[in-house]
C-alpha cells in the first residue's frame, strides 16, 4: 500500500509513514508465478475481504479505476469487458462469469466473507501480474492511545494450481484535536485576555484523538506544545482521564500591561501527529501602588532664632518609599501638603514653615498639596526610595522674627496613580 504522489506511487505506507485520515492510497498486489513452482496457474481469481465487522474502519475501497497489468478492468466501477470474475469459487466450485468490476473485488457478500473476485486469467510460470486500486484511509484500529494499526486486509489467491492467502496491515494515523474554551479564542491582539501576574495560565478546553469518522480515543495519550512570544517551545504533558486539558503555563519573568502572544498544539503517543495550531494573547494585569516607610515622627536639625534661615532635614532617611508593582511603563506623582507648625506651649504659629526646594526654586507647602516627586517606572517591580540631597526637597525656613520653641505639624503623604503619557 502507497501513498499518493499525483497520479503515480508514492512513499509505501508503513508506521513509521501512516496514512492519514481520508487519505487515498494506491494499492498494488502482485502475483508471481516464478520459475520453481513447475507450472502454469491457470483460471487465477484474486478476491479480498476486509478483517472485523467494521468495514469503516483501517481502509475502505473508493470508486476508481482498476487496473490490471495496465489494462483497465472498470473505470468508475463500470467494466470495460477485458476481465471476466472468477469461473471458480474458493472451494473450487464453478461460478457464472461476469464483467469485472471494483465492486467484484472490494464488495462483500457478508461479514468476514471475501468478495467475487477479478479474474487474472492464467498466470504462466515465470511471470507477474498486477492488480491497481486505490483505497481511503479511516479510522485506525486499535485505537488504545499508542497504536496506529489500521485495519488489515486479506486477499486469496485462487485457481486450479494456485492457492494462497496474504494478509496485510495498513497502518493509519489518529490526528489530535486541541479545542479551548471561548474566553480564551475570543481575546484579539488588540484586545487580549487579562490574567493576574505571576499566576500560572490555567487554559480550560479539551483535547482529543480524533479519527475519521468522528471517534473518540478514551485512552489517548498527548503533549500539549506551547511556545510564549515566539520563544522556546515548552511541553506539558496530557493524562488520558477525562478531556480536560492538564495545564499550567508559567508567566513568571513576563512584562506587564504588555500583549503576550502564545501558540498551542498537540501531539499524540504513538502516532506522532500535530493538532491545528491556536494563538491566544493575553495580558498580565499589574500589581499595585503603595506608599510605604511613612514615619510617626521626623524633623530638622536645630535653629537658631534672630535671622532668616533654611534648616536642613535631620537625618537621611526621612521621606516614605514608594512601591510600584503594576508593571514596567507606570506613572505615579507624590505631593506632600501640611498646615503649617505650631508652639507647643502656646500653640503660637511658626514665623515660617515648610518649603519644597527644587534646584534654585522654593515653594511654600501649604494646605494646597505640592508635588514633591514622580516617575515612570522602568520595571515591573519598582521601589523608589524618595531622597533628595541635603539642600533640596522638603526643608525648613524659619524668619527672623520667629520665637525659641518646640514646634510641632504634619505632613500629609498624597500617591497619585498618574496616566502614562
Amino acid at each position: 500500500m502507497y501513498h499518493k504522489n499525483g497520479n503515480a506511487l508514492g512513499a509505501e505506507v508503513t508506521k513509521d509513514n501512516p496514512a492519514k485520515p481520508l487519505e487515498e492510497l494506491k494499492g498494488v498486489l502482485t502475483i508471481n508465478n516464478d520459475p520453481t513452482s513447475g507450472s502454469d496457474w491457470k483460471q487465477v481469481g484474486v478476491r479480498y475481504k476486509t478483517d472485523g465487522t467494521d468495514t469503516s474502519q483501517g481502509v475502505s475501497y473508493v470508486a476508481d479505476d482498476l487496473m490490471i497489468n495496465n489494462k483497465l478492468v472498470s473505470k468508475n466501477k463500470v467494466s470495460t469487458g477485458l476481465f471476466k470474475t472468477p469461473s471458480i469459487d474458493l472451494n473450487g466450485n464453478t461460478l457464472t462469469p461476469h464483467d469485472a468490476t471494483e465492486n467484484d473485488f472490494f464488495g462483500t457478500i457478508g461479514k468476514n466473507t471475501f468478495s467475487t473476485g477479478v479474474n487474472m486469467g492464467d498466470v504462466t510460470k515465470n511471470s507477474t501480474s498486477k492488480i491497481q486500486f486505490t483505497l481511503t484511509a479511516f479510522d485506525p484500529t486499535p485505537t488504545d492511545g499508542t497504536t496506529n494499526l489500521g485495519r488489515n486486509y486479506e486477499i486469496s489467491l485462487d485457481g486450479k494450481m494456485a492457492r494462497e492467502s496474504t494478509e496485510k496491515a495498513v497502518y493509519v494515523t489518529s490526528l489530535p484535536k486541541l479545542v479551548l474554551d471561548k474566553k480564551w479564542t475570543d481575546p484579539t491582539k488588540e484586545k487580549p485576555i487579562a490574567l493576574d501576574k505571576n499566576q500560572p495560565i490555567a487554559l480550560t478546553g479539551s483535547w482529543s484523538q480524533s479519527s475519521a469518522t468522528g471517534k473518540i480515543d478514551s485512552h489517548a495519550l498527548g503533549t500539549l506544545h506551547y511556545a510564549i512570544d515566539d520563544g522556546a517551545e515548552k511541553t506539558i504533558a496530557q493524562n488520558n482521564v477525562g478531556p480536560k486539558l492538564v495545564s499550567g503555563i508559567p508567566t513568571v519573568g513576563l512584562s506587564l500591561n504588555d500583549t503576550h502572544k502564545l501558540t498551542l498544539y498537540m501531539t499524540n503517543a504513538g502516532y506522532n501527529e500535530k493538532s491545528a495550531v491556536v494563538t491566544v494573547y493575553f495580558k498580565l494585569k499589574g500589581g499595585t501602588l503603595l506608599l510605604g516607610k511613612v514615619k510617626n515622627e521626623i524633623g530638622f536639625e536645630p535653629v537658631t532664632v534672630g535671622k532668616n534661615t533654611i534648616n536642613k532635614r535631620d537625618n537621611t532617611d526621612w521621606a516614605p518609599t514608594v512601591a510600584d508593582t503594576r508593571g514596567t511603563g507606570s506613572r505615579w506623582d507624590l505631593y506632600a501638603s501640611s498646615t503649617g507648625l505650631t508652639r507647643t506651649t502656646d500653640h503660637k504659629q511658626l514665623d515660617g514653615g515648610l518649603v519644597y526646594v527644587d534646584g534654585q526654586k522654593s515653594t511654600d507647602v501649604t494646605e494646597i498639596p505640592q508635588r514633591i516627586a514622580s516617575k515612570t517606572t522602568t520595571s515591573d517591580d519598582d521601589i523608589t526610595p524618595i531622597k533628595w540631597d541635603d539642600n533640596q526637597g522638603i526643608l525648613l525656613k524659619v524668619n527672623a522674627g520667629a520665637y525659641a520653641g518646640d514646634y510641632t505639624g504634619t505632613i500629609d503623604w498624597t500617591l497619585g496613580n498618574t496616566p502614562a503619557p
